[in-house]
C-alpha cells in the first residue's frame, strides 16, 4: 500500500482541556501531540503560569521605558540600553550569581565545633573545612597543628639535600622547582643570584665572563676579562683600550704572573689609538705620546 492509499491515524490532543479526536495522514516527521496550534499555545502557557504576568510586567517597563533591577537587595529601576538586560549594573549581576551559587552549595557547617566555615563537599562522610580536613589527613587528628597552608607546604621538606625550605611543588620548594621548570635541573642547595652587597659570576650571551653586584638594589656588573686586566696594570683601562683572549676562548682568563710585553697567560693588552691625520708631524707626535704611554724607558732625555 502507497502512502497515499495510507488511512489516517486516530489522536487525542494533549491539551487536557480539549482531550477531542482528530485525525492524522502520518507520512513522515514527529506525529503532532494538538490538534491545532491554539491548543497548543494554550498548554504552553499551562507549563509556564508566570508568563502571562512577566508578559504584563515587561509591557508596564516597555511602555514606563525603565526596568526594575532583578537582584531583589537592590531593586532599582533603570533605562535598559539592551532588551535583555535585567540588572542595572555588573556588580548586581555578579551578586545575584554568587547568591544563586551559594543556594545551590549549601552544604551546612564544618562538624568541628565553633567552625563555621563550609565543608569541601556535600558527599564527605564526615563534613570537614579545607582547613580542618589538611589537618585530619596530616596529623590524624582536625584540632592537631597549627594552621596550614595547601597541605604539604609549611610541613615537608625539599628533597635537595642541604635546603632547609619546605614542600611547594614534586617535592622541591619554590625555589628549585621554578629553577628545575626554566633551566632542566634544580641545582645546588643555596641561591644562585646574588643578595645584597654579594657578587655572582656568569657567562653572558657573547661568551664573556662577567660579575655582577647589587648596590642599593641597582645590578651593576662588569667584564671579568677587563677587571684582571686592571688589576695588572695598577690602574683603570683607558676608551681605546681592549683585552685580548689569544687562544680565543672568551671564557678563559688565566693569567701567569705579572704583564710580560703587555701579556700575561691568555690575556693581551690591544689599543685601538691611531692618529686622526696622516701628516708626517702628526704621526710623529702620535709615536712619541705612543711610547710616552707604554715604554717610556725607550725615550731619550
Amino acid at each position: 500500500m502507497t502512502v497515499s492509499e495510507s488511512k489516517p491515524l486516530t489522536l487525542t490532543c494533549a491539551y487536557q482541556e480539549c482531550g477531542r479526536q482528530f485525525g492524522h495522514l502520518h507520512k513522515r516527521g514527529p506525529v503532532p501531540s494538538y490538534c491545532s496550534p491554539e491548543c497548543r499555545r494554550l498548554a504552553w502557557k499551562l507549563r509556564n503560569p508566570g508568563y502571562d504576568k512577566q508578559r504584563k510586567a515587561r509591557a508596564q517597563e516597555r511602555a514606563a521605558g525603565q526596568r526594575v533591577c532583578a537582584y531583589e537587595p537592590c531593586g532599582l529601576a533603570f533605562q535598559p540600553g539592551d532588551p535583555r538586560q535585567r540588572y542595572h549594573s555588573r556588580e548586581c549581576k555578579d551578586r545575584a550569581h554568587s547568591a544563586r551559587q551559594r543556594a545551590c552549595t549549601d552544604w551546612g557547617a564544618c562538624s568541628v565545633e565553633g567552625c563555621e566555615r563550609t565543608p569541601n563537599h556535600p558527599a564527605m562522610r564526615i563534613p570537614l573545612c579545607g582547613m580542618h580536613y589538611r589537618r585530619q589527613r596530616l596529623h590524624g587528628d582536625p584540632l592537631a597543628g597549627g594552621p596550614v597552608r595547601g597541605g604539604r607546604m609549611g610541613i615537608v621538606p625539599c628533597e635537595v639535600p642541604g635546603c632547609d625550605r619546605t614542600f611547594y611543588a614534586q617535592g622541591l620548594c619554590s625555589l628549585h622547582y621554578n629553577r628545575a621548570r626554566v633551566k632542566g635541573d634544580a641545582g645546588p642547595a643555596g641561591t644562585l643570584k646574588a643578595g645584597a652587597g654579594e657578587g655572582c659570576l656568569f657567562t653572558d650571551e657573547d661568551g664573556y665572563q662577567r660579575f655582577a653586584v647589587y648596590v642599593e638594589g641597582k645590578r651593576v656588573t662588569t667584564s671579568v676579562h677587563r677587571r684582571i686586566m686592571e688589576q695588572l696594570l695598577g690602574r683603570e683601562l683607558k676608551r681605546h683600550e681592549t683585552v685580548h683572549h689569544v687562544n680565543g676562548q672568551r671564557a678563559d682568563n688565566q693569567t701567569d704572573g705579572p704583564l710580560r710585553n703587555f701579556r700575561s697567560g691568555n690575556l693581551e693588552l690591544w689599543s685601538s689609538w691611531q692618529p686622526a691625520g696622516q701628516r708626517v708631524a702628526d704621526k710623529v707626535e702620535f709615536a712619541v705620546s705612543l711610547l710616552r704611554e707604554y715604554a717610556p724607558d725607550h725615550l731619550k732625555g
